[in-house]
């Protein structure tokens, strides 16, 4: 959890009525998705001599048909291979990952048996997710939200407009949501937030 007493909102949102605001913040203690939640997507880090950290210990089950190909295959055509090695005999998707500045230079794959066994619709979506769910965190796109609601606390000076008879101001709810990767997701995820609590509207 972000120690959010102490910052600034990235961002607000406030529901149509006025009385709901969802502020986002930066996580800055997210925990590392492959070492804290299930995943069943494996990774492949390719070796850029100690420069990053693999992304998990080992390979996954292909380790070794990736070190072999890396062995016998030139550079430029090594993740090619692989990839068309993993579709054509273990009916699997692989998608890569290279952002030089960034991060290591990964292959993230599922076999045919990881589909089949874990009920996977969409192979090549499910990878992407937990590709991308990894570099959100590893680039600190990471974050949470806390409701607050509106709340009439004490009785003003009358001005004789009962409209503005009243003070109040923002207390927080028990709504609130960390470690959400990726600002889109966190942004919507929050909106959605300070807008649910507004009652439907009454048809008439």
């Amino acid at each position: 959890m972000s120690l959010w007493d102490d910052d600034f909102p990235y961002e607000s949102f406030e529901s149509k009525s006025g009385d709901f605001v969802a502020h986002l913040y930066v996580d800055q203690s997210a925990p590392n998705p492959r070492q804290d939640f299930d995943h069943f997507v494996h990774v492949l880090t390719i070796n850029d001599f100690g420069r990053f950290v693999n992304v998990d210990d080992d390979g996954g089950p292909l380790q070794y048909i990736w070190d072999r190909i890396a062995m016998e295959v030139p550079d430029e055509h090594a993740v090619e291979v692989f990839e068309r090695y993993v579709r054509i005999f273990h009916g699997g998707v692989v998608l890569e990952h290279h952002d030089p500045e960034n991060g290591p230079h990964t292959l993230w794959y599922l076999t045919g048996l990881d589909v089949e066994t874990h009920g996977i619709g969409d192979p090549e979506a499910f990878v992407r997710s937990e590709r991308d769910e990894y570099a959100a965190w590893a680039s600190g796109d990471c974050w949470g939200f806390v409701v607050e609601e509106r709340v009439v606390y004490e009785r003003a000076i009358k001005t004789g407009d009962t409209g503005k008879d009243w003070m109040w101001r923002y207390e927080r709810t028990d709504d609130s949501c960390w470690g959400i990767y990726g600002y889109e997701w966190a942004a919507s995820m929050a909106r959605d937030a300070a807008t649910c609590y507004d009652p439907e509207p009454i048809e008439q």
